[in-house]
């Protein structure tokens, strides 16, 4: 496929070429701007295939990392992403780079023919904070101050992860983040200078979400052998801590000690995290949840859709760091009403629709609470909250503002 030189080309640099937030992100801006053409560098792990059919590129560039240590990983992205942007930049010459996580960024920003071009970096979330989230759950309550030599590895570790990502921002002409929490983050924990931040509505398929009919609901239910009566919840959500699918558990816990057992929650996402989702199974295994609780596998997004339509309400129960939440906002499109903590960018969205929807404090009792107060809601209450969602959402979703202030050159 030639390439159209009246038109710019954009390079997306991703860590991998795997399913995400970031990965998303991406692939609907390839699909928001036709008047650019777009090539994506990123690697792929053993035995996956990079996700052409959800790119509209013009070319991708992609390399293997094998299976290594997390340490052996993030230098190998940092060192093939170096020297893959000089093959790359021979086979497609590069208007603009788009970066999005530090280690490709750092990748980029080393090699000096990367250094006259315009960076723009797309901010996903904190790396440093991220970690430290999961190396804390992991830690004994009494065991996290001591300084052993597995504490100080990683805060040394975790320190690097957080100069790495700040200096690769800094580099970049322009930083853009998708919530006014994002915004917060990059401002007064990472210090990047607020008149480098800009903050867009984040890039959606509103359209072709909205116009998607969900058919068979009954027969969908009966595949999963859930009663008429029962409430459904969807739990669309990667398996690590700060995602706070343990509240969700005990949660479901706290209902059933209640004597409540007419509902069901589905939960869906790539586990990040081998030793959590362990210790979310053993701990439905211990209560005897697995009646009311059903993982499944991680679903396409053509599956998620329909999982949307066949569900009463979405539950996301992330504890902190959510610095947008896509799910959220396709939730709604789709007219289901999805429960959530009043913490990060989460809370930003659920308020504009109905702020009953949110769980005040991060603990399993509230949210058990809260998911009660949704079976409890009359069908009206519930078709009144869902009329009203799509049309907000899509009002937040404002695709010609983001490519007013989202300018690739």
């Amino acid at each position: 496929m030639g390439l159209d030189k009246k038109k710019k080309n954009i390079l997306l640099v991703l860590d991998f070429l795997e399913s995400g937030g970031a990965t998303r992100i991406n692939q609907e801006l390839t699909r928001l701007y036709t008047d650019v053409d777009f090539g994506v560098l990123g690697a792929k792990l053993n035995g996956q295939s990079p996700p052409d059919e959800e790119f509209r590129v013009k070319r991708i560039f992609s390399y293997k990392i094998g299976n290594h240590s997390n340490f052996v990983v993030f230098a190998l992205n940092i060192i093939k992403t170096f020297f893959h942007f000089g093959e790359v930049i021979r086979k497609f010459p590069i208007d603009t780079v788009v970066l999005n996580l530090p280690h490709s960024g750092l990748g980029v920003i080393l090699n000096p023919l990367s250094w006259k071009l315009k960076k723009i970096y797309l901010f996903h979330g904190s790396v440093d904070l991220e970690r430290k989230s999961l190396f804390d759950f992991n830690q004994p309550e009494d065991k996290k101050r001591e300084q052993t030599f597995r504490n100080c590895l990683f805060r040394i570790k975790n320190r690097a992860e957080f100069i790495v990502q700040k200096q690769v921002m800094n580099t970049c002409d322009s930083v853009f983040v998708f919530s006014n929490y994002s915004r917060r983050l990059v401002r007064d924990h990472l210090g990047i200078d607020e008149r480098k931040i800009n903050k867009v509505p984040p890039p959606l398929s509103i359209n072709k979400i909205f116009r998607r009919k969900i058919s068979n609901v009954k027969k969908m239910r009966k595949e999963f052998n859930i009663g008429s009566s029962e409430t459904v919840f969807l739990v669309p959500s990667r398996m690590e801590p700060r995602k706070g699918i343990h509240f969700l558990v005990d949660a479901v816990k706290l209902i059933r000690e209640k004597g409540i057992y007419n509902f069901r929650v589905i939960l869906s996402g790539l586990v990040y995290s081998d030793d959590y989702a362990y210790f979310l199974y053993e701990k439905c295994k211990n209560n005897s949840l697995y009646f009311n609780l059903n993982f499944i596998k991680r679903l396409e997004r053509k599956e998620l859709y329909k999982l949307y339509g066949l569900v009463d309400c979405v539950v996301l129960p992330s504890a902190d760091l959510e610095t947008f939440g896509l799910v959220t906002a396709e939730s709604f499109l789709f007219g289901t009403p999805v429960i959530g903590f009043d913490k990060g960018a989460t809370s930003e969205i659920i308020g504009k629709i109905d702020k009953r929807l949110l769980v005040d404090k991060v603990s399993a009792e509230n949210l058990s609470n809260k998911m009660m107060w949704f079976m409890n809601l009359s069908p009206i209450d519930r078709r009144r909250i869902r009329r009203k969602s799509s049309p907000i959402i899509r009002k937040l979703l404002n695709r010609q503002l983001l490519k007013s202030k989202l300018i690739f050159y």
